[in-house]
């Protein structure tokens, strides 16, 4: 490496800089101007820059055009009040490939050798980013599929009192039209009956439109599936300190299946394991995720050391709008049977209060690969 002549003296020790070399993370130093005079291996391998293409303000060039401004002005700060930063940014290689990185500076106050400088950290944290939006994305269309549950249910309630009220008038009409009974009571009950009937195909309109799709099958390694899931939910687990036990079988099949939809109840049945979890006094916070194979079937589940349901609550848990919890909708156990069986599958259900409960969902291998041929 062809070093600066404004490089810090620091960096010149014999310890220092081979231990900045081999850092896994990307550092650059940068002097009062925010001209880049040092950076190591890690950030030529980021950026895709050798050293000498990153000296002076070229280093800039891979901030993302988006964010450049902003970070600039935050570097500036840092050295005028003499302060670190922290912030998340993108940056954007000569391959024009689009990373996110959490930036990190460090002040270095001016000695007699050297000028102000500051060190600029840069850790890769993509793979996070990537994580987040995905499981941003399943739980939006979650929220989506709610909605259209919701849409149904509500258009078929409506829809059976507006049926009723077509019959009663009709029924009303014949008998009236026989006696001598006022023409304006006749009319009136007609544009009742035209009425309820414009309203009833209206609502079979709506439930037409909120009508799920087809199933989009695709094939699918069921183990592969449940790590990527767990893995957008990460976070969420960390977060609440729940341990999740994988105890995945070691036989492969791949099957047929709505990779979107079957992530979606998986989601949903983590997120119900947490809650179950939280609810109860005990230490123990662990959810286990289990997968087996049948000549029939393939079985997954998931098991938590929650606060368990009662029999009144197991009799109803698959029931639309019925919820235990105090914000719940009671929309999401319901969705997930409604995909289940549109896989031809079934999901069951077995509780202890205090104890804990399991899912198990059960899909036809045999069914799905004849689909197939």
């Amino acid at each position: 490496m062809v070093l600066q002549k404004t490089i810090p003296t620091s960096l010149l020790q014999p310890t220092v800089k081979p231990t900045l070399e081999h850092l896994p993370i990307a550092t650059i130093y940068l002097d009062s101007n925010l001209c880049c005079v040092y950076v190591n291996h890690t950030w030529q391998e980021l950026s895709n820059q050798i050293d000498e293409e990153s000296y002076g303000d070229n280093w800039q060039n891979v901030i993302h055009s988006n964010d450049r401004k902003k970070i600039l002005n935050l570097l500036k700060i840092s050295i005028e009040e003499k302060c670190n930063i922290k912030i998340e940014s993108r940056i954007q290689n000569i391959d024009n490939k689009e990373l996110w990185v959490f930036v990190q500076t460090n002040f270095i106050p001016a000695t007699e050798e050297n000028s102000t400088t500051l060190c600029v950290t840069f850790t890769d944290i993509n793979s996070i980013k990537v994580s987040e939006a995905a499981y941003s994305e399943l739980t939006h269309m979650e929220r989506l599929n709610i909605a259209g549950e919701m849409a149904s249910s509500i258009a078929h309630e409506i829809n059976q009192p507006l049926t009723t009220i077509v019959h009663y008038t009709g029924g009303c009409l014949a008998r009236l039209e026989n006696q001598s009974v006022p023409l304006e009571i006749i009319s009136v009950m007609k544009k009742i009956i035209a009425h309820a009937e414009r309203a009833g195909k209206v609502i079979h309109r709506l439930k037409n439109f909120v009508r799920k799709g087809d199933v989009h099958k695709k094939l699918t390694d069921i183990n592969e599936l449940i790590v990527e899931t767990l893995t957008f939910m990460q976070y969420q687990l960390s977060q609440n300190r729940v341990d999740v036990q994988l105890q995945l079988s070691k036989q492969i099949k791949i099957i047929e299946l709505d990779r979107t939809q079957i992530q979606q109840v998986l989601i949903n049945l983590v997120n119900n394991a947490i809650d179950a979890i939280l609810k109860n006094t005990s230490t123990i916070k662990k959810i286990i995720v289990t997968t087996k194979y049948s000549e029939e079937f393939i079985i997954f589940s998931v098991e938590d050391s929650g606060k368990g349901m009662s029999d009144t609550t197991l009799a109803k848990i698959f029931e639309a709008f019925h919820t235990t919890k105090a914000n719940g909708m009671g929309m999401g156990l319901a969705i997930s049977k409604t995909i289940i069986d549109a896989h031809a599958g079934d999901i069951q259900v077995k509780s202890i209060l205090n104890v804990g409960t399991i899912f198990t969902i059960k899909l036809p291998i045999q069914e799905l690969e004849h689909e197939n041929k």
